[in-house]
């Protein structure tokens, strides 16, 4: 059985539009011109491909982690906290590193993912487009 249930019994074209808009809802989606959630023009989908560029600029600022720099605000101890802090993270590196690259490494693919899908919603305006000048 597919997501939507079609036999050689419909064969009414409104009677398959509106299986599909009911299982569409079931799932959040909406195909009506017009109610929240409707994509209708070529202007909101360019609006929302350039709010996708930007969050993907965002992501691939800081995909990867990395170390900051040890400070202190303390005048007379502070050369001693930092001291202390620099030698518990060199015992601890050997521990934390495998996970900080394994998160860096997902990142970087969740980066390269959604500039993929960036590109791929392009193609699709440019082709409707396309479409729509002839």
């Amino acid at each position: 059985m597919g997501i939507i249930d079609i036999n050689s019994a419909i064969a009414d074209k409104d009677e398959l539009i509106s299986r599909i808009e009911v299982k569409a809802e079931e799932n959040g989606l909406c195909l009506r011109s017009g109610e929240e959630g409707y994509v209708d023009s070529m202007a909101k989908l360019a609006e929302q491909l350039e709010l996708c560029k930007r969050y993907a600029t965002l992501m691939k600022g800081s995909a990867v982690i990395r170390e900051w720099q040890i400070t202190s605000h303390r005048r007379k101890i502070g050369w001693l906290i930092v001291f202390c802090k620099k030698v518990v993270r060199k015992l601890l590196r050997w521990l934390l590193n495998p996970y900080f690259e394994q998160v860096s490494n997902f990142n970087k693919n969740a980066v390269m993912a959604v500039d993929n899908l960036v590109r791929l919603q392009e193609k699709i305006i440019s082709t409707e487009k396309q479409k729509r000048m002839f």
